[in-house]
């Protein structure tokens, strides 16, 4: 593959994150084909960030110290699978 299809498929890939929107800074994500990954471990977390990707499958908040989810969440978040 030569630089300049690397370059356009950088930028692609770039783009797609951005129509998603970005990964909160508390977290580190992950992009495939079927939904983005967010994780969000083990960050002494009180709540669950508010700019999650609009294309956020699988969120990962394990050892934080969320002690609720506000409902309208589960409303913003149908694609939500665990």
């Amino acid at each position: 593959m030569n630089i300049a299809m690397i370059a356009v498929l950088l930028f692609i890939v770039f783009l797609a994150s951005m129509v998603n929107g970005l990964c909160p800074s508390e977290c580190s994500c992950i992009t495939s084909s079927a939904g983005d990954y967010v994780y969000c471990n083990s960050r002494s977390l009180g709540h669950i960030p508010d700019d999650l990707p609009n294309n956020t499958h699988n969120l990962f908040l394990q050892e934080n110290s969320i002690t609720s989810i506000e409902i309208q969440f589960c409303k913003e978040m149908p694609q939500l699978k665990y």
